[in-house]
């Protein structure tokens, strides 16, 4: 066997794990309607964008009560994407805002922009930070440093990373990785999730389908050539957004396959909660974990109704948010 081929093997290997309970949280009535990312607030209740609509909703984690709350409607938009809590001020929050289509899968260039949310008044504050008109399709977002105050944002259509800078409003492309480029002109993204663990910046390749990873400095810029971590499980399509714990372990939504991935900081892949034929998570679209004591070992996830992915070939549901206990 070649080195090359040692490698993907390595890469590609699956485990066989128990499968996890998934408990809805909140299920919209409306098929068609989109949950596209998520960020759990320090008291433990969820922020969910809406990709079908620009607006942002506000999550009880409680199965019996998730009080669905909007917390905002962004004007002259088509839907919300990524979300990320701003590094400087806790429950302060940046989210991006532009038009992506659902109805013909496409994204309007120069539409997007930044906008700001404070959480910690009883009435939350909204405003806009700055447009970003050179993004194409701005997706994925993170916070550094609060010494650095600055985002760092994925373009999945020219598939970069910029970093814009909260301060000055600035930005750049400071990551050109050949990883976050699509694998093909046929599909429409390539880098999509991205997360911040060490001294790496991992992100998703949405339809390599692969995790990687590219080593960077603390202003964000790349330090060296990204590599892949693991590829998708065998069949299980896509992935698309992913949270990441303390010891580098990655979990995964994995949109056509309607799973969760695990994936080790070793590269290795495993299916542990959902079906390409259940209900239970209809295209998952993004992953964060929760804050408190009481759901520190729980991953929340969000999905898209199975819009991407319907159940059995035809069925699609409202729009999603679950749980998944780890442990």
């Amino acid at each position: 066997m070649s080195p090359s081929s040692l490698l993907l093997l390595t890469l590609t290997l699956t485990a066989v794990f128990a499968q996890l309970p998934v408990t809805q949280i909140y299920h919209n009535p409306h098929p068609g309607t989109w949950l596209e990312n998520l960020a759990v607030r320090p008291n433990g209740q969820i922020l969910a964008t809406r990709l079908d609509v620009p607006e942002l909703y506000q999550v009880t984690p409680d199965p019996h009560n998730p009080n669905p709350t909007l917390i905002y409607a962004f004007p002259s938009a088509l839907g919300t994407l990524g979300i990320a809590e701003l590094p400087a001020t806790p429950d302060v929050y940046a989210v991006l805002v532009g038009n992506f289509s659902l109805a013909t899968i496409s994204s309007r260039p120069g539409s997007y922009s930044i906008w700001r949310v404070d959480m910690r008044p009883s009435r939350p504050i909204v405003s806009k930070i700055a447009d970003i008109p050179s993004a194409v399709f701005p997706n994925g977002m993170v916070s550094l440093s609060a010494a650095e105050n600055a985002l760092l944002v994925s373009d999945s259509t020219l598939g970069n990373v910029w970093r814009f800078d909260l301060t000055t409003h600035a930005y750049e492309v400071v990551i050109d990785d050949p990883f976050m480029k699509k694998v093909s002109p046929s599909v429409g993204e390539g880098v999509n999730g991205i997360r911040l663990h060490g001294e790496y910046l991992y992100f998703i390749n949405s339809f390599g389908p692969f995790l990687a990873r590219v080593p960077i400095y603390p202003n964000g810029t790349a330090n060296s050539k990204g590599h892949v971590v693991a590829y998708a499980p065998d069949g299980e399509g896509s992935f698309d957004d992913f949270a990441i714990d303390e010891d580098g372990t990655a979990y995964v939504a994995t949109g056509v396959g309607n799973v969760i991935t695990k994936v080790t900081e070793e590269g290795v892949a495993s299916v542990i909660a959902g079906n390409l034929n259940s209900s239970q998570i209809a295209s998952p679209t993004s992953v964060a974990f929760g804050r408190t004591e009481r759901d520190r070992w729980t991953i929340y996830v969000t999905t898209g109704g199975g819009l991407e992915a319907p159940i059995n070939g035809t069925a699609v549901v409202g729009a999603q948010l679950v749980v998944v206990k780890l442990v």
